[in-house]
């Protein structure tokens, strides 16, 4: 089976499904390399680990290595291993691949699960033990966490009062009555990791908190009305929803983004201050009749509908933290819309 991944043609049969395709990506340009350095992850394991080749029961087989039965060994050529076979990983551990005898091993290291193909994979992974070093793609990360680092502080420091109010209560936080620095404050210390800082952008520039922020505006200038007996939202006369969470999926339905314009619109007439939606695209949530857990988001599936049937929530989830989302936000989500919703953030 082939595959393309950024322009290129992959074959995917050599990776038995085993790899996402981010991972398939990353796994080419250390290849291409021809050098594979293995570090440890610092306080996993002291010394050396032995690995043995992974089998798979989905393929009856171990991965990375040749399979010959009895007779096929017999006739082979050139080095290979078997499943009786072992690598010894330890700090520094060097593959050459234009090496025969480096690139067998590599091969069947590759396939366990100890190994990952880069840091953040390794330290979000429980039975991590290893990753391969890439220098550049560290060092590409460093310093695209100082720029969403610094973006975020930005956002916070160059907002208004009335705006930073509106930001913290979609953090959960009433800061209506605290000054300005307090509340900049209390941003601040949440930006202060990577994970904080994107959260602090979502609020931003995200597009479904650009839809809760439009919302909560509405219901301030009481654009929007909500029965407390009945939990009814209502915009003019238009029922959304008997709670909050209903009226949102109202207004991010793309049937209703002329709603979404009149919302802005009226806003803007009752505060005097112009009100706009995020620049991206309002996420479309498209109905499918076999499911209606299927999100299409920004016209790029994550997933196509069949593979998305038979993915479950436990799967997803460990996709999702793959792919960058924090553990503790990624397993609060109780549905495939929400946690599609997450790993989108980190697309």
């Amino acid at each position: 089976m082939e595959k393309e991944i950024e322009g290129k043609v992959i074959d995917y049969s050599k990776y038995y499904d085993v790899f996402t395709d981010q991972e398939v990506n990353i796994l080419e340009k250390i290849e291409e390399n021809g050098v594979v350095t293995i570090v440890r992850i610092n306080g996993k394991t002291a010394g050396a680990t032995d690995i043995r080749p992974t089998f798979s029961a989905q393929y009856n087989k171990f991965l990375g290595i040749p399979n010959y039965n009895k007779f096929e060994q017999e006739k082979a050529e050139g080095f290979f291993l078997d499943k009786y076979s072992n690598t010894v990983i330890k700090e520094s551990k060097t593959f050459h691949l234009d090496l025969e005898v480096d690139r067998a091993h590599w091969d069947m290291c590759k396939f366990n699960p100890t190994l990952k193909f880069t840091k953040d994979a390794a330290l979000v992974d429980g039975d991590a033990l290893w990753y391969v070093e890439i220098p550049e793609l560290e060092s590409k990360n460093n310093i695209d966490k100082k720029r969403i680092l610094n973006k975020a502080e930005s956002l916070i420091l160059n907002d208004t009062k009335e705006e930073l109010i509106y930001r913290a209560r979609l953090l959960g936080l009433n800061m209506e009555k605290d000054k300005v620095e307090t509340i900049q404050e209390i941003l601040l210390m949440k930006a202060e990791t990577l994970s904080g800082a994107k959260k602090i952008i979502e609020l931003y520039d995200g597009n479904l908190m650009s839809v809760k922020l439009l919302f909560l505006k509405a219901l301030d200038l009481n654009i929007i009305t909500h029965d407390k007996k009945s939990g009814l939202y209502t915009y003019g006369h238009q029922p959304m929803g008997v709670s909050e969470d209903a009226a949102l999926m109202y207004l991010k339905d793309k049937r209703h983004k002329s709603i979404l314009e009149n919302l802005e619109n009226d806003i803007e007439v009752l505060s005097g201050k112009k009100v706009k939606l995020s620049s991206k695209k309002v996420d479309e949530v498209k109905e499918d009749d076999s499911s209606d857990e299927f999100v299409l988001l920004d016209n790029i599936e994550l997933y196509t509908k069949d593979v998305l049937k038979n993915i479950n929530l436990v799967t997803l989830r460990k996709e999702a933290i793959k792919m960058g989302a924090e553990e503790s936000d990624v397993e609060s989500l109780m549905t495939k819309k929400e946690i599609l919703a997450e790993m989108y953030k980190y697309k």
